[in-house]
Parts: structure tokens; sequence; C-alpha cells
């Protein structure tokens, strides 16, 4: 598996213009024959945006993890991103993972970090064990992960002898 991170200068409050940045990563990242690109924490709305953060919140089912989606879809990885999700009442410091044709899996961060994230953010539950997402997800990862495992000790060994 090769994995792409992409550290950003996110534009607050600008979600077309990071979700654009997010894209280039993409299309940089697979230029790159990359699996997987990770992205910033809260990368569609930019962390340091303040309390405008609560107003541009989305439930997973809203217009910037579709647009997430559809920019794993066309450059043919998977992507995890942060942004901020509404369910309800409550805004969460949510990052999602899309891509290899599975359904998004979100996490809601639960160890808030000072007063600023615990003014805009509730804490979401703690972690889920991994065998939670499912074998869509972490099969074909793992293949992945053995076959560059396994690269990595052969030209090792070729080193060695």
């Amino acid at each position: 598996m090769r994995l792409a991170a992409f550290q950003m200068q996110a534009r607050a409050g600008d979600i077309a213009a990071n979700l654009a940045m997010i894209e280039a990563a993409a299309v940089e990242a697979r230029s790159q024959s990359a699996d997987l690109l990770v992205v910033p924490e809260l990368a569609t709305v930019g962390y340091g945006a303040g309390t405008i953060i609560r107003d541009l919140a989305e439930p997973v089912d809203g217009a910037q993890v579709a647009r997430l989606a559809a920019i794993a879809a066309e450059n043919r990885l998977a992507l995890v991103a942060g942004f901020p999700e509404r369910d309800g009442e409550a805004v969460y410091n949510s990052a999602v993972l899309l891509g290899l044709d599975a359904r998004p899996i979100v996490h809601r961060k639960c160890q808030l970090y000072g007063a600023y994230e615990k003014a805009l953010f509730a804490p979401g539950p703690a972690a889920p064990p991994l065998t939670e997402f499912g074998a869509e997800w972490f099969d074909p990862l793992e293949e992945a992960v053995r076959g560059q495992v396994r690269g990595f000790i052969e030209r090792l060994e070729g080193a060695l002898s």
C-alpha cells in the first residue's frame, strides 16, 4: 500500500476552496500511485475557522462528504478527511474514511483538546474496535500491506546477501 499525506493551509470557512485543494492533492497522490490519501483534521472548513464551524457542519450524508467520496472515486483511492459533522444539535470533530467501494466510516473525536475544541464540539464515543469496520475495508488493505512488507523483506535480503 502506498500512502500519501497532504499537509494543507486550509482557508477558514471556504469549503469550496478546501475541497479543490483536496481534489488537487488526490490527483497528485494518484499520479504517484498512492492507494490512500490522508488530509488534516477539519480539512473541509479549516481547523481555525472558529464558531462558523458550527454553521458549516453537515451530516455524514451532506455535501462535504459526498464531494469527498466523489474525489476518492474519481481518483481510485481511499481518502481519510476531517470535517465538522452535525447530528441533530450536536457537532462533532469527525474524520471519514472513504473509497474502495465500501460504506463511509466515520470516527468522532473523543479526546477534545483545550477550550477551543470543547466549546465547538461534542465529544464522540470511545473508538470502536477495528473489527467493527468489516472485511470490505480491511481485507484489501491487509493484502496490500502484506505485499509491501514482502517486497521490503525481499529487497532487504537482497541487500544483505
